[in-house]
């Protein structure tokens, strides 16, 4: 079968003998149906041993092409198809080949060129058309209509309304309007009862449907009417397709625009499948905006510096099972048990507050003072260690009260003998003995001052904060008295003396009197032309140790005095 300008003969070329340049092997043409897709293979009957410029075929695809193609005819070797756009030849494109139509295709020397192929792309044999591609359609017949069951072909409005009207007035039995506005009951009806809404409202009571104009009430069981509760499965409601679509009524709607989707206020119009996806392309999550966002690799999660992508929940605890605290590091860190704590060798772990003070609790018995052996560490006021060996770490006017126990602080007090009491001030003048002392001073005497009083808080003629003398009590005592010159025109600074003082005082009657003699000044050290001038004088229940300040010399003065205290006529 050969074609020539249109004509098709059974006449056979190979019959003939090749007489000068007379072409053969179908030079003049071809017929047949290309199998494959894309690369699609052609055999002929009678076959061609080659291709040659001007070869023209008939060809027949089973299978529609998915974009650019081939064809290999008789096994002489694949040769792409080409078709003709704007002036120029160009691959092709999805679906430029349909099934079972003829395209003719001419042999140029290089490529098959689809001559039955418009420029500009429009193709002479188009596609038929389906949901997804335009192409040719068959207009439906009426019974097609009427059977409901060709999904192929389209309605004419002609035929549309000829349908609706058969189904109104020829299956269905019209029983006329019926006005909603009031939101009425279903009326009784019998199966193919039809009423049309003539003002909107809602069918079947106050709960009932809402319904449009024009919108048919169709009768499906028997029944004697009633709300949409007693009766509404006995009726189906077909909405008109005429009326605006909302959220409750099946109608029309119109494609919105891309810019009233990008802005996403209006709720009338409708989102086309591109248009959703433009605005989501377009739309990416930020710290303010909702949108897409790409979830990070791992290695992202573990660097931490991308803040466009999101951590999703295994990585982030893949992360956080990797990140431990160190000492230079903020991670995940495991609290201690109390096993842990006391054993003090893990340094991985945390303390918490209570383990910790569990632990001191347990080291260092920081308990209330009746307790053996209880430390107590706070400020106060007669805080007493009245235990075995309890001690008072600070504060004023504490008791070691308790065999072998201890009270530091100011107007410390032992009442028992055996225990030791530390104090910064003088002694709590309650009976007692075996108490010791010590007193530290350091003041700043003004040059030429007279008898400067040395005292506790370095505020020189304050009378608070002096050494004191408990009634009753003998103190003996040893102090060391260091003289400094600090500035001054005469001298230089840095000048000392230093000398120790041993003595003795009593209170039995509300004054303190020396005991032997005023102190002993013993083992002095000082530069040379350095004399300072020391007194130690009785006031009272009070010792004041006074320095006479020098000629043009600013001195410090610095006194450590210890204290021994035994009490007597013991109650």
């Amino acid at each position: 079968m050969s074609f020539i300008g249109g004509y098709q003969s059974n006449f056979n070329f190979n019959a003939l003998q090749l007489v000068g340049d007379i072409p053969i092997d179908h030079t003049l043409g071809g017929y047949g149906v290309a199998s494959g897709i894309n690369a699609y293979i052609l055999n002929l009957n009678p076959a061609i041993t080659g291709y040659r410029a001007g070869l023209p075929l008939e060809v027949m695809f089973t299978h529609p092409n998915g974009g650019p193609s081939t064809l290999d005819v008789d096994g002489n070797g694949p040769k792409s198809i080409k078709k003709i756009v704007n002036g120029a030849l160009a691959d092709l494109d999805v679906g430029d080949l349909g099934i079972y139509k003829v395209y003719i295709l001419i042999y140029d020397g290089v490529y098959f060129q689809l001559a039955n192929h418009y420029e500009g792309g429009a193709l002479l044999l188009p596609p038929d058309a389906t949901e997804d591609l335009r192409g040719i359609a068959q207009i439906a017949t009426t019974a097609e209509i009427n059977a409901g069951a060709d999904n192929s072909k389209i309605v004419t409005p002609a035929k549309l309304a000829a349908y609706v009207a058969n189904k109104l007035t020829g299956l269905w039995e019209d029983k006329g309007l019926i006005d909603c506005s009031t939101n009425p009951n279903y009326p009784a009806g019998q199966v193919g009862d039809a009423y049309t809404v003539s003002v909107a409202g809602k069918i079947g009571g106050i709960d009932g449907d809402a319904v449009a104009v024009r919108a048919i009430i169709y009768c499906n069981v028997n029944n004697a009417g009633g709300t949409k509760l007693a009766v509404g499965n006995d009726w189906t409601i077909i909405q008109s397709t005429t009326e605006q679509a909302t959220e409750v009524i099946v109608g029309m709607a119109r494609i919105a625009l891309q810019a009233e989707v990008n802005t996403g206020t209006d709720n009338a119009t409708i989102v086309s499948p591109l248009k959703l996806k433009t605005l989501l392309d377009n739309r990416l999550a930020t710290e303010t905006v909702s949108g897409l966002a790409e979830l990070a690799t791992q290695v992202e999660v573990n660097a931490g510096v991308d803040d466009s992508r999101i951590v999703t929940p295994l990585k982030l605890i893949t992360f956080l099972a990797n990140l431990h605290s160190s000492e230079i590091l903020s991670g995940l860190i495991e609290l201690a048990t109390q096993a842990e704590v006391n054993a003090g060798v893990d340094d991985l772990r945390a303390v918490t507050p209570l383990k910790l003070l569990s632990l001191l609790n347990t080291l260092l018995q920081y308990k209330p003072g009746g307790a053996p052996g209880a430390i107590i560490p706070y400020n106060g006021v007669q805080n007493a260690a009245s235990a075995n060996f309890a001690t008072v770490l600070n504060g004023q006017n504490n008791t070691a009260a308790g065999p072998y126990s201890m009270a530091t602080g100011q107007l410390a007090n032992a009442i028992l003998y055996g225990e030791f009491a530390r104090s910064g001030g003088g002694f709590y003048n309650t009976t007692g003995s075996a108490q010791h002392s010590v007193i530290s001073l350091f003041n700043i005497i003004p040059a030429a001052a007279l008898a400067y009083p040395l005292t506790l808080d370095g505020n020189g003629v304050s009378a608070a904060n002096r050494w004191r003398v408990p009634l009753r009590s003998i103190q003996h005592f040893t102090a060391m008295v260091t003289i400094v010159q600090n500035s001054g025109t005469t001298g230089q600074a840095g000048d000392s003396w230093t000398g120790i003082f041993e003595g003795a005082v009593k209170n039995s009657i509300g004054n303190a009197t020396w005991i032997g003699g005023d102190p002993t000044l013993r083992d002095t050290r000082q530069d040379p032309g350095f004399f300072p001038t020391i007194q130690f004088l009785p006031n009272g229940d009070e010792i004041v140790i006074a320095v006479d300040g020098m000629i043009e010399r600013s001195l410090h003065a610095m006194v450590t005095i210890f204290i021994t205290q035994t009490k007597f006529a013991l109650s």
